[in-house]
This record gives structure tokens, sequence and C-alpha cells, in this order.
């Protein structure tokens, strides 16, 4: 029996680029899985891994044993005018294998570009609590809507999106093809939270300016609990009101420093200089 080196090298090339697909599926299986576990997400979010674990789950009924190197097609199926090979059977079987992979592998990928696409909706509508998908219209949807979260909260879920949309640099040198592959979505993403951050300085910018009018208001009759000495009530309510500002700029100083060079950060910036 003669092995011949065409079918060898085919198998090897063809075994090679099964596994090439597998690794962007792991890699999309670990954003995923670290987009679950997350401790904090934005709206909507948490939909998003459950979908992606459903069409991995078909992928892989499907697919079938997908690291079988026998079920790898070397040639295309021998046309009905030929006469077959006694060795036909086998190879018809290879070739089903092989389809059978492809054909699932092609689904995944089209569930995987619909659910970035609803992951990339997800991330620019943000904390908008009046935006809800279009069979959330009832009254009854509406008072239930979520309120928006405060600057601090809603800058650490950034943060926390930020870690999970960032491929450590391990990852990314022993995946380079496979990063690259995913780079489109993570600068999309990327886009997406910055646009985020600068909706969130507009908010902080009015939180600022509610800090300074309560300081004004509050500062010739500072409310203290009974009992406690002025001297010290007045340090507790200096303190609290500095702790409201200053873990937001904390967070924007940490895990956006590229924003802050903008005008409108500056112009936000300025102005808590000016409070604190």
């Amino acid at each position: 029996h003669v092995v011949s080196s065409t079918a060898v090298l085919g198998r090897v090339r063809g075994m090679l680029r099964r596994l090439d697909a597998l690794q962007d599926v792991v890699r999309h299986m670990d954003l995923y899985q670290r987009l679950a576990a997350s401790p904090s997400q934005l709206p909507r979010l948490d939909t998003v891994p459950s979908m992606f674990r459903n069409a991995l789950d078909i992928f892989t009924q499907r697919c079938g044993d997908y690291l079988d190197w026998r079920a790898l097609s070397t040639a295309p199926a021998p046309s009905s005018a030929v006469r077959p090979h006694p060795s036909s059977a086998s190879t018809a079987a290879s070739t089903n294998g092989s389809c059978a992979f492809d054909v699932a592998l092609d689904e995944l990928r089209s569930a995987i570009s619909s659910i970035e696409a609803d992951l990339l909706g997800i991330l620019h509508r943000g904390f908008d609590p009046t935006t809800r998908s279009g069979d959330d219209t009832s009254s009854e949807v509406a008072s239930k809507a979520p309120m928006r979260p405060s600057t601090t909260r809603a800058l650490r879920i950034v943060a926390d999106m930020r870690r999970v949309f960032t491929p450590s640099a391990h990852v990314a040198s022993a995946a380079h093809d496979t990063a690259d592959r995913l780079a489109p979505l993570l600068a999309a993403v990327t886009s997406a939270l910055d646009t985020q951050v600068r909706d969130v300085l507009t908010w902080f910018s009015r939180e600022l300016d509610e800090a300074r009018a309560t300081y004004e208001s509050q500062k010739a009759s500072i409310p203290a609990q009974r009992h406690t000495p002025p001297v010290a009530a007045a340090v507790c309510w200096v303190r609290q009101h500095l702790r409201r500002i200053e873990l937001p700029m904390r967070l924007l100083q940490t895990h956006n420093a590229h924003l802050l060079r903008d005008t409108a950060a500056r112009r936000v910036i300025r102005q808590y200089n000016v409070v604190a």
C-alpha cells in the first residue's frame, strides 16, 4: 500500500487550518467568560455571554469530534461519471465529516458576528435608563426602568469593562493571529467606552456644581448629629463632601487618563480643583 505524500500533506494542512479556527473559538470563549465573571456590568450586558454559550453548544453538537484527523478531506469528492475507487467510502466519510465541521464553523462565526453587533449596541446605549428594546414600551416596564448610576458606580463599571476587553500580554503573544482577528472588536469596544466616559464627565460636572451649592448653603449652619462637638461635626461634613468628588477623579486618572487631555475634560478638572 503506497501512501500519497499529497494526501498526507493535505491532511496536515487541513488540520492546521482547523486548529487555527479552533484557536479563534477559544479566544472568544476566554473573552466572554471574562465578561460573564465581571463583577459589574452595563445594563442588559449580562445576556451576551449566555448568547455565546448557546451558539457554542450548537457548534459542538453539530461538528462532532473536531480533532479527528481522519475526518479531513484531502481532495474534492469524485464525480458521478467516474467509477468510484474501492476506498471511496472512507473518502466520502472524511468529506462529510469535514463539511459538517465547516458548516458548523460558518454558523458559529455568523452567530458571533450577531452577538458582537448586539454587544456594541449595548455599549453605545451605555447607562441611559430610558433606552429599552422595542418590546419594552408598556407603562409598567417604563415605571420599572433602572435609574442612572452614580458617577463613581459608572466609572467602576467602565474600568471593569476595560479589563475584560483588554487582552493580557501572554495571551496576545501566544495567539497573535487570533488577537489580530479580535482587534476590530476590541477597538470598537474601547471607542464605545470612551464615549460613555465623556458622558460621565458631564454628570461629574453637574455633581461638582451640586457639591459646591450644597457647601455654600450649609457652611453657615453645618448639619451635625446630636452631642457631636462642632469642630468634629465640621470636619466630618467636609470630609464627606470631599470623598464624594474625590473618588470619581481618582477613577478617571487611573483608568481614563488618555481622555483627560480633551478640552471638556480639562474644564471639569479646573472645576474640580476650585471645588476641592
